[in-house]
């Protein structure tokens, strides 16, 4: 799985036969239930179907959140299961990033058997509390070798 492993590329050796999606969110700077009623105060969830299993360990000096499954897109989503807007990522930065923190949202969801799309997104709260928002997405195919950028990534800073 190419979220923890420890590698900056991603080979064929990334795929695998299993059809979940995955995402990891953190280093938080709250506990488990400050980030889930901060995910609903923004409208916002980590999957767009049941059957997905959450796991909470600390690392990186916070809490740090994964979850796995047939619902999981490898970012966050809105109450109509969209890709969740810059606004609302800012918002949830706001309620979970300490000054001078960052926050990262790493994902994946498999296209086909041969294809996935991930998807990094930086939350960074500056020391004056403004927030910056980055978001780099790249589809790879297997055997292929080929990492190729998709969209721009929402991007900008908001004080």
């Amino acid at each position: 799985m190419p979220i923890f492993s420890g590698r900056s590329e991603v080979t064929s050796d990334d795929f695998s036969d299993e059809p979940a999606g995955a995402i990891a969110i953190g280093p938080l700077a709250c506990d488990y239930d400050g980030f889930t009623a901060a995910l609903a105060a923004c409208g916002l969830r980590i999957a767009w179907g049941r059957g997905t299993g959450i796991e909470r360990f600390r690392a990186d000096g916070g809490l740090w959140v994964f979850a796995r499954g047939p619902g999981v897109l490898g970012y966050l989503v809105d109450r109509e299961c969209l890709e969740a807007d810059k606004s609302r990522i800012e918002r949830l930065g706001e309620a979970v990033v300490e000054a001078g923190g960052q926050l990262t949202i790493r994902g994946h969801h498999y296209l086909s058997d041969r294809a996935m799309a991930l998807t990094c997104t930086t939350v960074r709260r500056g020391e004056d509390h403004g927030i910056d928002v980055e978001v780099d997405r790249r589809l790879f195919r297997a055997g292929q070798g080929a990492i190729k950028p998709v969209g721009d990534g929402m991007g900008g800073r908001r004080k």
